[in-house]
């Protein structure tokens, strides 16, 4: 968690502790069904439980970059300082 905690920091320059749990708990669960033995999407089993998890990382990380394009115009302080800007 510190890792995430770190990253989002430097990306966006700020951190919110409610998305940074969901996106930890939804990268176990990604990480446990991509070391399935199985690909097969069948409901309820590892891998159908990791591509929901992926879907919901990337609707969030997609949301967050949003906000940040709308919050940070081009030239702001952090769109100068992140990663992300």
């Amino acid at each position: 968690m510190y890792s995430l905690r770190l990253f989002f920091k430097s990306a966006f320059g700020r951190t919110n502790e409610e998305v940074l749990a969901r996106l930890h708990d939804d990268f176990k669960l990604w990480l446990d069904g991509a070391l399935s033995l199985t690909t097969l999407r069948i409901p309820g089993m590892r891998f159908d439980k990791a591509m929901k998890a992926r879907g919901r990382i990337l609707a969030i990380v997609g949301q967050l970059i949003d906000e940040f394009i709308v919050d940070n115009p081009e030239k702001s302080e952090h769109a100068k300082t992140t990663i992300i800007g």
